[in-house]
């Protein structure tokens, strides 16, 4: 009995290496977690607040990409891309 769940857990453990390997890659560094805090319509920026650091991220963004987040609320990711010391948003999905 002992033997089977060993094995059953190795090649559960084997089937979700890929699978971490992909969340890890090079396009997980440019996606941050939170919830959503604020929108600033006039200005072109929202805000989040990061899931794993708890702070306060701005985004800059698109005219179209700040409509789709009016009446938006809960977690949100946002794939974005430095410009300077400035975070521009290029995605955003609830």
């Amino acid at each position: 009995m002992r033997t089977r769940q060993l094995i059953h857990g190795t090649v559960c453990a084997l089937l979700l290496v890929p699978t971490m390997a992909i969340a890890c890659g090079p396009d997980s560094a440019s996606t941050h977690i939170g919830t959503l805090s604020g929108v600033d319509s006039t200005g072109g920026t929202f805000s989040i607040v990061d899931a794993e650091t708890r702070q306060n991220l701005t985004f800059h963004a698109a005219p179209e990409l700040i409509e789709t987040l009016d009446g938006a609320s809960g977690m949100l990711s946002v794939r974005y891309e430095m410009n300077g010391d400035a975070l521009t948003a290029i995605d955003v999905r609830q």
